[in-house]
């Protein structure tokens, strides 16, 4: 089944505990997506854009950000998983079954990726998703070979969302967060949470 892109707002939960609050607005083939949450007692703004190919992310109050191009995520992704280590990936992504997540019927799949080394060892990673499939909605995610807590989309509205809210600000200067490739490995553990939602954008 060919989901829909839908636009949408919710709020986020890892567990009980508050994550991020979420807006999704879909433009034909352009999907937009910010999310506002609290890092170290501070409020950062993350915004995705995909005619831009790529995610700015500042603090409310600060004149600098950061900015990660989609394709570098991309390369960066592949060169230090295989190629950089010399290695191959497979994935496999199975349908469980349906569930209910906040009161939706959910598709639930179960992907796995493994990367196998030239000496023989593998690292395997893998993650739960229910895709309220006929808009296109990951209701909620859980990886369960790194953390086991769920994080859950709550509150969920569908429908337009302003367009104010996706437009990246012109008074602040953003960085290529590429120029730093320390900063840019610690960032590469929280992206794919941060932004789920748009996983087809990196694939």
């Amino acid at each position: 089944m060919q989901a829909q892109k839908a636009s949408y707002s919710g709020v986020e939960y890892k567990g009980t505990q508050f994550e991020s609050k979420v807006w999704c607005r879909s433009e034909g083939n352009k999907e937009l997506m910010r999310k506002e949450s609290v890092v170290d007692g501070k409020e950062r703004i993350s915004i995705c854009r995909s005619d831009s190919m790529a995610i700015y992310t500042y603090y409310v109050g600060e004149n600098k950000g950061e900015v990660i191009p989609i394709e570098g995520v991309k390369d960066f992704i592949s060169v230090s998983t295989r190629e950089k280590k010399g290695g191959t990936r497979t994935s496999d992504k199975k349908v469980i079954g349906t569930e209910i997540i906040e009161g939706y019927e959910c598709v639930h799949y179960y992907t796995t990726i493994t990367t196998t080394f030239p000496n023989g060892t593998t690292e395997t990673g893998c993650v739960d998703e229910w895709i309220y499939e006929p808009l296109g909605i990951t209701m909620q995610t859980k990886a369960v070979c790194g953390f086991d807590t769920p994080i859950t989309l709550k509150n969920l509205q569908i429908g337009e969302q302003p367009a104010q809210l996706f437009e990246i600000p012109k008074d602040i200067k953003f960085s290529n967060l590429f120029g730093n490739l320390k900063e840019m490995e610690n960032m590469m553990n929280s992206l794919e949470d941060l932004f789920g939602g748009m996983k087809s954008l990196t694939k």
